[in-house]
């Protein structure tokens, strides 16, 4: 019996010991379990946050001046190389003036497709003077600013978006287009003014200067001086072709700019791959690079759309100067002047007659100036990331050894 007892009290307990363990074990209290453990977790890796995000405060408190120091070089590259760009700009007038030369040079029997033929006429134009090549700059920079200034008068004066990086939504697009269009239709007499000035031949001895553009200008548009000029093309028929240039040209280039930058991003990812990159190489990307990548796009997206819009540009040009008795030099061997006496009816009909006359060439003409053109950008561009680097390592080391100085002053070495 008591054996008996014995085994009952052992079942007794085990039994009890059986059902703790599914109570404990049950899908419930496993659930129960796992959602405190979770929190659990969740404690520790908050506390994990704030201990990184402490550290995090103290480099960036240790590293703040550093990165105004970078942020500062990276300003300053930006500065450098627009000034670059400018400097692009006035170095390459001479190629671009002697560009719409060829452009409007209809009977020329040189195309000046490629860069070779045009060295021999570049040469000779000097005989006439170092003002021959530059004719006209002053006025097209005061163009550009004129109408830079009624594109921020227009953006100011309405709810218009001036830059594309601003437009987000398709009504902003429209503002945007309508901007764009507006400022190069008011612009157009002033642009007619520039490129009769720049393709002039320095022979005629007509001094321009900003009056005698606001006079041409106004000339233009009044139609004053100009009645008797039967060939020439209003300038009302003039407006809507160059305004939906300049339009086609803005989204060109905007495209071509992103599609550049894209391009040079994935063939130095591609290269720096290959090797390995430090501290130092890695401010020098952020600092150097990124501008210069920058700029290099704009300047591959300017010319990328100047060919995609080159024959619109041959015939606006011809338009533009039909009918002001306009000489310029004669573009096949650069000795003597040529008249200029087209008779086109209109935009169609001068795209027609250079089809049938000059062929399909015709509308390219003078462009062995705009491969010139890209050359020497490129190379006062590399040249201007040469000076950059230059400035980022002289600055880098200099600050590298104050702040080793400082470290050995607060902490010298025993």
């Amino acid at each position: 019996m008591a054996d008996y007892f014995k085994y009952q009290k052992s079942s007794l307990k085990e039994s009890q010991e059986t059902d703790t363990f599914s109570q404990i074990f049950s899908p419930e209290n496993s659930k129960k379990f796992l959602t405190e453990e979770n929190k659990f977790d969740k404690k520790l890796s908050k506390k994990n946050l704030m201990k990184s995000k402490t550290l995090h405060s103290i480099e960036s408190k240790y590293d703040l001046e550093d990165k105004n120091f970078i942020n500062q070089l990276k300003s300053n590259n930006e500065l450098l190389f627009k000034a670059t760009k400018i400097f692009n700009q006035l170095s390459l007038y001479p190629f671009k003036a002697l560009r719409w030369q060829c452009q409007i040079h209809s009977e020329s029997y040189k195309y000046h497709t490629t860069p070779f033929t045009l060295m021999p006429v570049f040469y000779n134009l000097n005989y006439y003077g170092f003002y021959t090549l530059w004719k006209g700059c002053f006025s097209m920079a005061a163009y550009n600013g004129i109408k830079t200034i009624i594109e921020s008068i227009l953006a100011e004066l309405t709810t218009w978006e001036k830059n594309t990086e601003d437009v987000k939504k398709t009504e902003k697009l429209y503002g945007h287009i309508s901007l764009k269009m507006i400022s190069s239709a008011l612009t157009t007499p002033i642009l007619t003014a520039v490129i009769y000035e720049s393709v002039q031949s320095g022979i005629s001895q007509e001094n321009f200067g900003l009056v005698d553009l606001v006079r041409e200008t106004y000339n233009r548009i009044t139609g004053y001086r100009y009645n008797y000029r039967t060939r020439m093309i209003s300038l009302w028929s003039l407006i809507i072709p160059n305004s939906l240039y300049f339009l086609g040209f803005h989204f060109f280039s905007v495209g071509f700019e992103k599609i550049f930058l894209s391009l040079i991003n994935l063939i130095k990812q591609i290269f720096n791959e290959k090797r390995r990159t430090s501290s130092v190489d890695e401010v020098e990307a952020e600092v150097v690079d990124e501008p210069y990548t920058k700029a290099l796009s704009e300047l591959f997206s300017y010319f990328s759309s100047t060919f995609a819009l080159y024959p619109i540009e041959t015939i606006l040009n011809r338009l533009m100067v039909q009918g002001t008795r306009t000489i310029i030099d004669n573009t096949d061997n650069g000795y003597g002047v040529v008249p200029i006496n087209t008779r086109y009816d209109g935009f169609f009909d001068c795209a027609r007659s250079i089809h049938e006359t000059e062929g399909f060439l015709g509308y390219y003409k003078g462009f062995g100036t705009l491969i010139i053109e890209i050359l020497i950008g490129y190379a006062i561009m590399n040249f201007g990331k040469t000076v950059a680097l230059r400035i980022f390592d002289s600055e880098w080391t200099t600050r590298s050894d104050m702040k080793n100085m400082k470290n050995l002053m607060t902490n010298p070495i025993n």
